[in-house]
């Protein structure tokens, strides 16, 4: 997470976002940053974890308006992603190594931890990030897949031209080892729906942004049917 005070922007960092990339171009000119990986780590902390941090802030900048922004990525992506990341040789030896199966091996084993264990957003990893108190709590969201709507953002906000480098890209992968059935689809798509429908209403608009009343309407109407009130 990237923090911003003269320009009252908070930069949050979903992984396998390009928030490493991002990190690299535009961390220098952050007041605040918050690092570090794993289960100590800030660098990936969520909207929920970091809202008694916000507090603090406004509290010491009275003054100043902040807007939060983050990246997302299609949910099926996002795993592919996770997944190449995971199968790197220099993990080999270590347990959360993945290489050793397939895309859709690895995606069953994730449904049967989650079907094990009830939770309210299943592997909606992307709607957990986003929502604290029943609704969405960031200002900014922009597909992954039209990041350049991302940096020109950026670049209006820190009066600066930003371009992001290539940073921590996961590795190719035989597209025999990617492969994924219709039956597993079929057995991952319940867990992961509420994702899949953020995300392709926030693709279909362009960008989420919290000040558009019709944002506010789109996104709402998705979390009502998915049990939020």
């Amino acid at each position: 997470m990237l923090i911003f005070v003269n320009q009252g922007l908070i930069v949050y960092s979903m992984p396998k976002t390009g928030s490493t990339s991002i990190e690299k171009a535009i961390g220098k000119y952050a007041s605040i940053k918050l690092s570090g990986t794993g289960n100590n780590g800030l660098k990936h902390i969520n909207s929920r974890k970091f809202n008694k941090w916000r507090r603090t802030l406004l509290k010491e900048f009275p003054n100043q308006k902040f807007v939060s922004c983050c990246v997302i990525r299609e949910p099926l992506d996002r795993f592919n992603s996770w997944y190449r990341y995971k199968s790197r040789d220099t993990l080999k030896n270590k347990e959360r190594y993945v290489g050793n199966v397939t895309f859709e091996k690895y995606l069953n084993n994730l449904c049967d931890k989650i079907e094990k264990k009830s939770t309210r957003y299943s592997l909606n990893t992307l709607s957990r990030f986003l929502i604290f108190r029943e609704k969405i709590n960031v200002d900014r969201i922009f597909p992954y897949e039209k990041i350049e709507q991302f940096t020109d953002f950026l670049s209006l906000k820190l009066n600066k031209e930003i371009k992001l480098p290539r940073k921590n890209v996961s590795p190719k992968i035989p597209s025999s080892k990617l492969q994924v059935s219709e039956e597993t689809l079929n057995r991952l798509n319940p867990l992961i729906s509420l994702d899949v429908n953020l995300y392709n209403k926030i693709l279909e608009i362009g960008s989420y942004d919290s000040s558009i009343e019709e944002h506010n309407k789109s996104v709402g109407e998705i979390l009502n049917k998915a049990g939020f009130r």
